[in-house]
């Protein structure tokens, strides 16, 4: 399992765009009813940590206000590469 500790600073905060599994509740699971994924914004400073999954190819990103984990449909590289453009882009336009 791999694994990345996002630490960001008040200056470094921004969105991203990414995949979510969408929550599935008892009815579903009676009906097999298949995945369903969305688009979801996260805010970077909220995420405190990030692991992906080796069984499934997803990862999970655990949030800071809420204690949830949301599984998302991008690799942990892509994901790193999406906070850190979207911190650098906060970052220069401050």
């Amino acid at each position: 399992m791999s694994r990345a500790l996002c630490y960001v600073g008040d200056m470094l905060t921004g969105f991203i765009l990414l995949d979510i599994l969408k929550a599935t509740d008892e009815v579903d699971e009676l009906l097999n009813k298949d995945e369903e994924w969305m688009d979801g914004i996260i805010s970077t400073s909220d995420i405190s940590l990030i692991y992906e999954d080796t069984e499934s190819k997803n990862c999970v990103i655990m949030l800071m206000s809420s204690e949830r984990e949301i599984t998302v449909k991008q690799s942990l590289d892509e994901i790193i590469q999406k906070i850190k453009r979207a911190t650098a882009i906060t970052f220069i336009t401050q």
